[in-house]
């Protein structure tokens, strides 16, 4: 089964879902589960009023006592919400990016498989994240010694804090994501696989620049707020 393929061999697994339209619905309603478990599981340990008071401190800033209920609640709608919306237009825009360079280099292959290469990708990573998760959540002795913002030791910028250097400097270091690498490499092999003329290779590297893009954009914002 594709499914448990993509974690151990996923070369056959991408190669398996070949000519497969509706493949990709299954591992984005798994990974859609897999973010509302770990929810769930957070918030069944720690409650959404002392997760919102932990991120305020963090932050530097203060909210009214008398609006930290209706706050709190906003936060758990959105905590389960969140998933479904951006896992899904995660891999919608996932897919096209992938169509745009497989197309680029006179490849040959459509959306549908490059939506079943995205979901899989997709699913994997989280799976691989949740086991990470909740491994550091149920290890961690209290909800401060467990980095709710990046709670996974797999990024240079999980063991530095802005106080080190600086928060350009954390936006940077948490770029050197080992979990991140390994999703551009699933992508890159399924687009290879699902796709034809098109090597891992031709698709790695835009993948790569647009994530070196994406880290430098989120180090710059961090700049502009650290201004601030």
């Amino acid at each position: 089964m594709a499914l448990m393929q993509v974690l151990f061999s996923p070369a056959e697994a991408f190669a398996s879902l070949r000519g497969r339209q509706w493949a990709w619905i299954l591992p984005t309603v798994l990974t859609i589960l897999l973010s509302v478990l770990s929810v769930f599981l957070l918030l069944k340990r720690f409650s959404t009023v002392a997760i919102l008071e932990d991120q305020i401190a963090q932050s530097g800033q203060q909210m009214p006592a008398q609006g930290m209920d209706q706050a709190a609640g906003f936060v758990a709608v959105a905590m389960y919400a969140s998933p479904l919306f951006f896992t899904v237009v995660s891999i919608l825009i996932l897919a096209l990016v992938l169509l745009g360079i497989v197309k680029g280099f006179s490849g040959e292959t459509t959306y549908p498989m490059m939506l079943n290469c995205a979901a899989y990708s997709m699913f994997a990573y989280a799976a691989a994240g949740t086991v990470l998760f909740l491994t550091m959540f149920y290890t961690a002795s209290d909800l401060r010694s467990f980095q709710l913002q990046n709670p996974i030791p797999l990024n240079a910028g999980y063991f530095v804090t802005a106080a080190d250097v600086g928060k350009v400097g954390v936006a940077l270091l948490s770029g050197i994501n080992l979990l991140n690498f390994y999703l551009i490499y699933l992508l890159s092999l399924g687009a290879a696989k699902l796709s034809d003329r098109v090597a891992i290779g031709k698709v790695l590297w835009p993948l790569a620049g647009i994530y070196t893009v994406y880290i430098l954009g989120k180090a710059g914002l961090a700049a502009i707020f650290q201004a601030g």
